[in-house]
């Protein structure tokens, strides 16, 4: 087999996503689709990064966390990642609900194909599998959709060292109407 530049594969990666539709695509609420927690991008994250799974029945409840410390169990559901040297370890929890769960990759997981293991609340393990790489870059979204503008702060700083900051989107209304806030690039002159 080629690849586009006419090149031998040395190694081809077989990766399947969940399709219970049978429409091609992995849809936000087929189980099995691990994504990065703020772009909600299929399939790859990073040790530390927030990552989110969509589904159905993940628990009997909506649960967060009520102390500033994640916990490893909401609601009776876990998530345990397993990396790429077959280490085993527990995530941080910072929601469950029945159709989403969002934990951070547990630090120290190597780089590789790994699975992901959510233990219900009911006691049914489903593993999913998942790409964690060195870093997996994601913007929050304002609206929370994992689309549209940024969640961002700008941070100006003048020669003087000076700060000052500003919201880079204005959202009004209800959910999906966040819009970027135009930011001055122009150099404030010193004294």
């Amino acid at each position: 087999m080629k690849d586009f530049n006419g090149n031998d594969f040395r190694q081809i990666f077989m990766v399947t996503f969940p399709d219970a539709n049978n429409n091609g695509i992995a849809d936000p609420t087929e189980e099995g689709v691990v994504r990065n927690g703020a772009s909600f991008a299929i399939g790859k994250t990073a040790p530390e990064a927030w990552a989110s799974l969509f589904g159905t029945n993940w628990s009997t409840g909506t649960f967060a966390p009520t102390t500033p410390t994640l916990p490893t169990n909401l609601g009776g559901v876990s998530v345990e990642v397993t990396d790429s040297a077959g280490v085993k370890r527990p995530s941080l929890l910072s929601l469950v609900s029945p159709q989403q769960i969002n934990f951070v990759v547990s630090a120290g997981s190597k780089t590789g194909a790994g699975t992901v293991t959510v233990t219900k609340s009911g006691g049914q393990k489903v593993i999913l599998p998942v790409q964690i790489d060195p870093v997996a870059p994601g913007l929050f979204s304002a609206n929370g959709s994992g689309a549209g503008v940024a969640a961002a702060v700008a941070v100006r700083i003048t020669a003087q060292g000076q700060q000052t900051s500003q919201l880079v989107y204005t959202c009004t209304g209800g959910a999906g109407t966040c819009t970027a806030t135009p930011i001055s690039l122009e150099r404030t002159p010193t004294r």
